[in-house]
């Protein structure tokens, strides 16, 4: 535990795999001191056996002797996201054990459900995380991550947090890799915890800067891009996945600043002071905004479907509105996702609540 009953500035940055080597330059280092909450998405597990688990998907295993660097600037790591249960309960236990082993708070995952949705309480903060349920979800008495599809429980951490006079952030996971904008769904979702009470929305998982926008005044930052994840090929060909972005909070002042990171050739990341990114950040925040948004996202949900989906090409009208059927239906969806579950020996337990945005609104108006 973070021993500060008040917390003044607080630093968030993204998706962060020490795997490989890392360091940082000394005007980031200074921007960390400046800041005394350090928040990092660690993205992938530790693990002594490195046994991983069946899942679809890679397995991201953390390497210790590359975390020494991370731990001496940051001292929160957001949990909630799909590689944090890679290689199951041991490699959960491993990850919060070297995590705690080093001063690093964790938040967004435990041995059941009631740790997982845990939030960190630093003095006037309260810092909540959770993902989309992907892969690794929390149960009852199921070791995992904080999901998204648990309305009520989100619902409840935002307004407690509230009641008793705190900053909220929530750290989200989730969301399209790769592509420039955030999806429709994922805007309306991060609106509502707004609409329960939470000051700050911070997201991580595309792997690529995405814009920001004011909700009711409250800042929406839909992904903050890779801060350090060198030793992977997958995002080489991306734009915007070799930056990122690190938020900065001053609750007493009331301000937020973006300011863009990026990394050099010998994996130091550091500020980058030459201001191109900021230009393309305002962009990306200028997309969201744009009256060819929605035009802009079913094109890119278009292209990726042909791309990212091919084991559910459709090759008539008939199969599109068939499968369509069943993604769309509650009902459907709902015995379809149970059975494969099941299949793949994850079964999951009727405690799941994943209600509808609507449905999940309602809460908020009768809370």
């Amino acid at each position: 535990m973070i021993g500060l009953s008040q917390v003044r500035k607080i630093l968030f940055v993204g998706d962060t795999v020490p795997n490989s080597s890392v360091g940082f330059g000394q005007s980031l280092k200074k921007l960390c001191a400046e800041h005394n909450v350090r928040v990092f998405n660690l993205e992938g597990a530790f693990s002594g056996l490195r046994e991983p688990l069946f899942k679809a998907g890679p397995h991201l295993l953390l390497e210790l002797n590359f975390f020494e660097p991370i731990a001496e600037c940051f001292n929160v790591a957001t949990l909630a996201n799909n590689h944090v249960m890679d290689f199951g309960l041991e490699g959960l236990d491993t990850t919060i054990l070297q995590c705690k082993r080093v001063g690093i708070a964790t938040v967004g995952a435990g041995l059941n459900l009631d740790e997982a949705f845990a939030p960190l309480d630093i003095g006037n903060c309260r810092i909540i995380s959770v993902a989309e349920n992907e892969f690794g979800a929390a149960g009852k008495d199921k070791a995992g991550i904080a999901t998204v599809d648990r309305p009520i429980e989100i619902y409840s951490l935002i307004k407690k947090g509230r009641e008793a006079g705190k900053f909220v952030a929530v750290v989200a996971h989730g969301g399209t890799e790769c592509i420039p904008i955030p999806p429709p769904y994922l805007r309306q979702r991060y609106k509502l915890w707004i609409e329960y009470g939470a000051d700050l929305i911070v997201g991580n998982h595309p792997h690529v800067v995405q814009g920001f926008e004011l909700y009711k005044d409250k800042p929406i930052f839909y992904s903050l891009g890779n801060f350090a994840f060198f030793n992977n090929d997958s995002f080489r060909d991306y734009a915007n996945a070799h930056w990122s972005i690190a938020v900065s909070v001053d609750i007493p002042n009331n301000k937020i600043r973006t300011i863009p990171v990026r990394s050099d050739g010998n994996n130091i990341v550091d500020i980058d002071g030459s201001g191109r990114y900021e230009e393309e950040f305002s962009r990306l925040c200028s997309l969201i905004q744009s009256d060819n948004y929605s035009a802009l996202y079913n094109q890119i949900a278009a292209e990726l479907y042909e791309s990212r989906y091919p084991r559910l090409s459709t090759t008539s009208r008939e199969d599109a509105a068939l499968l369509l059927h069943y993604l769309r239906c509650d009902a459907h969806r709902n015995l379809v996702q149970t059975a494969l579950s099941q299949k793949i020996g994850e079964p999951q337990s009727c405690e799941q609540t994943n209600f509808p945005l609507e449905e999940s609104n309602i809460i908020a108006k009768l809370g």
